[in-house]
């Protein structure tokens, strides 16, 4: 079922289910009104009987039953009966007496007033003090009109619930239709973007409803989804080129050394060039390897509580032992007395193959192989500073560091494959962390990454 049809059945129904308790309410009260202003006519009918009886002289019994007979005011089946306070009938306007029980004189005199209906007929007994006598009159009669009218304010109403109804079924239908045209809008445009059209978007219209929420929620994710292709694109180009020139580099070698017999030197050679172009292949394919490992532990990996002080010597440990010429320095801003100050939540592993790639770079690029870490202890965050004294970089190249394979022109003839620092910038937001480049040219970088400690205190 369509959405505008559940909004349809969904508004008519409460609506008219609003629109029947409205009716019979206002019937319920109509009808007590009815009840209660008939009551009042029967007891003006009761003091208006005694009056006559009492006061007026030239009035006997007779008189009255013809005044009664003919008065315009006489109620439908009108039946009037009068007796004194020992329960003598003093008089009755018809032929025949309003049956009621044996008890309900007696009730009278006790309560003053009682109400009694039987089918429609409604009789009143009051107790009526006049002329220094105390009478009980009891008057019946049969509200004809008054039936009429809530009969015929059942009939007004329900016609009117039954027209309401349709007429906010036809509304509702046509207001939920105009209501999700917007809808339907943003799905006939999201139907003719495809791989190949990812640079088109969603009209926002006034970009302040639901609707205009959803179309620019709709548009940032087509951005990411166009920035993931582009980066994809230029990873498998990169990638794909990256990993040819070694492989056309051990071919080319391979057939040059086979065209002629060689002395065992020449082999040698061959074999050593080929064996750093293999070294070479496989670092890099490590590198892949690595990158894509972190890329699809995004969801999976585990975070645990470790000291920031503890991953940093040992990423400096890692780095010297591969690269005995490399020098790292560390230093700690403030360093505290307590070991909970030093704990973070992260993963080992990973922040350790961070590091070790921030600190390569800073000896690689450094001109005197040097790197310089500066680590500073806030109370809800742990910032780490790694500085080199290299090339630097330019505006340009801080744009796209963190991309797959990218290289500044001003390194390239340093050995690197463009992988560490895309691995940094996962890595680190994996942590929801932040990774800041900040380089001056010919006067070295600084990568400072910020890891947030909230998580620990709440732990």
């Amino acid at each position: 079922m369509k959405i505008r049809i559940k909004l349809t059945l969904l508004f008519g129904t409460v609506v008219a289910a609003i629109l029947l308790v409205f009716s019979f309410v206002i019937f319920y009260f109509y009808s007590l009104f009815r009840e209660e202003e008939f009551y009042e006519r029967l007891a003006d009918k009761a003091q208006e009987t005694v009056e006559l009886l009492t006061e007026v002289k030239t009035i006997d019994q007779n008189i009255l039953k013809i005044i009664d007979k003919h008065d315009l005011t006489t109620l439908y089946g009108e039946e009037v009966m009068m007796y004194d306070y020992n329960l003598k009938l003093l008089y009755k306007s018809g032929e025949e007496y309003v049956h009621f029980p044996d008890s309900f004189l007696s009730n009278i005199k006790i309560q003053k007033e009682i109400r009694l209906r039987t089918d429609e007929r409604e009789t009143i007994g009051v107790l009526i003090e006049d002329v220094g006598q105390i009478f009980i009159v009891i008057v019946s009669a049969i509200d004809k009109h008054g039936y009429k009218k809530l009969d015929n304010l059942l009939l007004i109403l329900s016609f009117g619930w039954a027209i309401g109804v349709i007429v906010v079924f036809i509304v509702g239908y046509y207001y939920s239709q105009n209501a999700l045209q917007p809808i339907s809008s943003v799905v006939k445009q999201v139907d003719r973007i495809t791989a190949q059209n990812l640079n088109l978007r969603v009209d926002e219209g006034n970009s302040k409803d639901e609707i205009a929420q959803l179309a620019k929620t709709f548009n940032n994710m087509l951005t990411r989804l166009e920035e993931a292709f582009v980066m994809q694109k230029n990873f498998v180009s990169n990638a794909s080129h990256e990993l040819r020139t070694p492989m056309t580099s051990i071919s080319g070698e391979i057939e040059v050394a086979l065209m002629q017999e060689r002395s065992p030197e020449e082999y040698k050679k061959v074999m050593e060039s080929i064996l750093e172009e293999t070294k070479h292949l496989s670092r890099m394919t490590n590198g892949l390897l690595e990158l894509a490992r972190v890329s699809s532990d995004e969801y999976t990996f585990k975070l645990q509580a470790l000291r920031v002080d503890d991953v940093i010597w040992q990423s400096r440990s890692d780095v010297l032992k591969k690269y005995p010429e490399y020098r790292v320095k560390v230093e700690f801003q403030n360093f505290p007395e307590e070991e909970e100050k030093l704990m973070i939540k992260g993963n080992s592993n990973m922040l350790r193959t961070a590091f070790i790639n921030l600190i390569e770079n800073a000896c690689k690029f450094s001109k005197n192989q040097t790197a310089e870490i500066l680590v500073i202890l806030f109370f809800n965050k742990v910032q780490v500073l790694v500085m080199d004294n290299g090339v630097g970089m330019s505006k340009e190249d801080i744009v796209h560091i963190f991309q797959p394979f990218y290289r500044s022109m001003r390194t390239r003839n340093i050995t690197g494959y463009g992988i560490g620092l895309s691995l940094v910038d996962k890595i680190i937001k994996l942590h929801k962390g932040l990774v800041e480049v900040t380089s001056t040219e010919n006067v070295g970088t600084i990568f400072t990454i910020t890891l947030f400690r909230d998580d620990v205190f709440k732990a």
